[in-house]
């Protein structure tokens, strides 16, 4: 019996914690307004595409079940390459771009085609 106590004590110790460290979590993480958005078909050929520089967030979403592969330079001939970032299926990531300076995104995929949707905007 002590030791069913001591545990649902942990655990309403740790659920507690939980509870005020998420939403702290939640709004430092949260996305603004875009001010800018795109699309961008991939396909087995590399191609890029110059990105927005009205914010310095930029999120990725391959809308597809497709993995993707993405390159970020401040190139305009920048080419991705199946050893670059991966971005599966359904996913999304998350780059911080220099606004300073025009930048370009490249994507491939191995097989088939994938679309991308380029979200650019503050993070509050």
């Amino acid at each position: 019996m002590v030791r069913s106590r001591a545990l649902r004590a942990s655990v309403a110790a740790t659920l507690f914690l939980a509870s005020l460290i998420s939403p702290i979590y939640a709004q430092s993480e949260a996305m603004g307004p875009p001010c800018a958005t795109a699309s961008m078909v991939v396909s087995t050929g590399t191609s890029n595409t110059a990105l927005s520089r009205c914010a310095s967030t930029l999120i990725v979403y391959n809308v597809t079940n497709q993995e993707v592969f993405v390159k970020i330079s401040n190139s305009a001939s920048v080419t991705a390459t199946l050893n670059d970032q991966s971005i599966p299926g359904g996913y999304f990531f998350r780059y911080t771009l220099a606004t300073n300076q025009q930048q370009y995104i490249a994507a491939i995929v191995a097989a088939n085609s994938t679309t991308l949707r380029l979200t650019t905007g503050l993070m509050r």
